[in-house]
């Protein structure tokens, strides 16, 4: 599709980002029997990371309030926009000082803005020197991603990563690409795939403790297993050895994927806002931004357009059209899996699939780097009858305490009435089901929820807008 450079600009958007680090919550327990124990008493692990938050305005971030994942990046075709990093460093005083960049991939830049610190430039956390502005033409509508590419290998699965959306200039309904690719939609969902071994997390947040600190004796005491009081070269971690132990949707590993958007973790909400606290310990852990049983973020960003979040519970009205915006920003190839509903391919790397190339999957593998675009049409699956009459439906759910409300109304005769089970739940999950797992317990990890239910049938209507697509069957 032509690109969108020499026309007028739609919007002058400015974007204030900051590099810094923090600390997110893994759920580290199984407990979905038919009596779970609560969130508030189930146990999480705490793991440091490096990432961004929202700086408004070029100055009001402090270190340690890094999101996970990074604030979404969301502006219209024909917009000029101006990035502004700035690395504050980190809070805790025990993890290496390192330059950030933040590569807008796929994007088609100048090398300058690239943000390849190879063959570009790095943004140290060297006051008086720590700020910079990467410039983009938004040209090509779809969905894209954004991270830092300073030791990617390390940054990127430390948390510095982040969606982007382009939506097309001057449309008169919700699309992908503008309308002419079957790619309308009435809801959407962004779904970003990654990672974590907290190995890794584990050795950076004390990497750089001097000798004979309280920061030392933990590093010596987490990978010192020779135990002679050094660090012996083959005892630190690599970033070659990655081994994942936890897999995660917007942030957050199942069942916390289901839990409600959490607001914008803003500084003033993680700087004692909202109870946490940046107080640093004497081996450099504090609270950050991402407590324990707390759902995806919202991540909304000062300036974008902030139409879409991080919430990963899927909502759906029966014959609605969704949009998944799937992202995989780790390590490894994922076998996206859906049940109960086909999906439509519409977009592959922020380029439209033409409709006569279109077919419907219910399982799209995504490799690390690359988005897909893909349309869900919720039919109503209570009209085929296919219940047997099951005294156990009454059960339902009971394993998910994360869920609150109804998971439907179970009758004698459920075949007969349309409204009972009213509400219908699947997963959405990686079917490499090694990956649905939290640190080796199954389920959690890389898995969120379908809920759909009833709503009224769309008008009839025998006339279409100009450029838009007749609704899936």
């Amino acid at each position: 599709m032509p690109l969108f450079s020499g026309q007028a600009s739609a919007q002058v958007r400015h974007l204030y980002l900051a590099a810094t680090d923090g600390y997110h919550h893994l759920p580290d327990h199984n407990v979905y029997g038919i009596t779970p124990a609560t969130l508030a008493t189930a146990p999480y692990r705490k793991v440091y990371m490096r990432g961004f938050c929202d700086d408004v305005d070029g100055t009001q971030a402090v270190p340690g309030c890094a999101n996970m994942p990074a604030p979404i990046i969301d502006v219209t075709q024909g917009d000029d926009v101006f990035v502004h990093l700035r690395n504050i460093g980190n809070a805790n005083p025990y993890a290496p000082a390192d330059p950030h960049t933040i590569h807008l991939h796929g994007m088609e830049l100048t090398t300058q803005n690239d943000g390849f610190n190879e063959t570009a430039f790095e943004v140290p956390d060297t006051p008086g020197q720590n700020t910079a502005v990467y410039y983009f033409k938004a040209q090509k509508p779809g969905t894209y991603m954004w991270h830092c590419h300073v030791e990617a290998s390390e940054h990127i699965t430390l948390g510095m990563y982040g969606a982007m959306v382009i939506r097309p200039r001057r449309a008169t309904f919700n699309s992908v690409y503008g309308g002419n690719y079957l790619d309308r939609f009435d809801k959407e969902y962004l779904m970003v795939l990654t990672d974590v071994d907290t190995r890794s997390r584990d050795f950076i947040q004390l990497a750089a403790a001097p000798a004979g600190s309280p920061a030392e004796a933990e590093l010596l005491r987490r990978f010192d297993k020779n135990s002679n009081g050094t660090l012996e070269p083959e005892e630190q971690y690599n970033f070659t050895d990655f081994k994942a132990n936890w897999w995660m949707v917007n942030g957050r590993a199942f069942p916390d994927t289901l839990l409600p958007v959490t607001p914008a973790a803003t500084t003033a909400a993680c700087n004692n806002g909202t109870g946490r606290s940046l107080v640093v310990s004497d081996t450099g852990d504090f609270e950050g931004c991402n407590p324990p049983a707390s759902g995806p973020l919202s991540g909304f960003l000062t300036g974008s357009n902030n139409a879409t979040s991080y919430a990963a519970l899927v909502d759906a009205n029966y014959n609605d059209n969704v949009l998944m915006r799937l992202i995989n920003i780790g390590y490894t190839e994922v076998p996206w899996h859906a049940h109960g509903w086909h999906f439509t391919r519409v977009g592959k790397d922020a380029n439209p699939i033409d409709p006569t190339n279109q077919k419907q999957e219910y399982t799209v593998h995504i490799g690390s780097g690359e988005t897909h675009d893909m349309i869900t049409r919720f039919k109503d699956l209570r009209t085929t009858g296919g219940y047997a009459s099951n005294s156990m439906i009454s059960n339902q759910g009971s394993g998910l305490n994360e869920i609150a409300g109804a998971w439907g109304v179970y009758g004698i005769d459920p075949a007969a009435h349309d409204n009972n089970l009213d509400v219908q739940w699947y997963p959405m999950h990686s079917h490499n089901d090694y990956f649905v797992t939290n640190n080796g317990a199954y389920p959690g990890g890389m898995a969120v929820l379908v809920r759909a239910t009833t709503a009224p049938p769309p008008a009839a209507s025998t006339t279409r807008q100009r450029g838009s697509a007749p609704r899936r069957r």
